[in-house]
């Protein structure tokens, strides 16, 4: 979402303070159409505006992988929230990191209708964290310069 808070919250980012960056996939427990995935994305921007949060969901048939940055207690708090939503099962974390500025600064909520088999790649390129989540690896590229292709349409 362009403009508005999110526009104003990434003008105010303090380029000091270390922000905090999480990539997650899950399944959906029931199918979700478009006007439902629709409808979560508009309330998330809701959410995410009020708690300084931004990213981009990917959504295939059943299937989410999202980007959440901001603040590290603000960004664990809802992923909690999501970890426990009974809408949400096999809540995997792909990535999470300590990052110096925001891949999706004007974005409190991307969105991206997939294909499956676009889906899959998009899987494929951010493989599963080992272990608790908290290994390291040689450095990575951007998760901008990763899923920026994938990116077809944002509502």
């Amino acid at each position: 979402m362009l403009g508005g808070d999110c526009e104003k919250m990434a003008r105010r980012q303090d380029s000091t303070r270390m922000l905090y960056s999480l990539v997650y996939t899950s399944q959906a427990t029931t199918r979700f159409g478009a006007a439902d995935v629709q409808g979560l994305v508009e309330r998330a921007r809701v959410y995410n505006a009020s708690h300084h949060l931004t990213g981009v969901l990917f959504y295939s048939e059943g299937q989410f992988l999202q980007v959440l940055e901001g603040e590290q207690t603000a960004v664990k708090a809802l992923f909690a929230k999501i970890q426990r939503d009974p809408r949400h099962h096999q809540v995997q974390v792909r990535r999470e990191e300590m990052v110096r500025r925001r891949e999706f600064p004007y974005w409190g909520m991307g969105l991206s209708l997939v294909p499956v088999g676009v889906f899959t790649r998009l899987e494929q390129f951010i493989p599963p964290l080992p272990g608790d989540g908290m290994a390291r690896e040689a450095p990575r590229p951007s998760l901008r310069g990763l899923l920026q292709p994938f990116v077809r349409q944002q509502r």
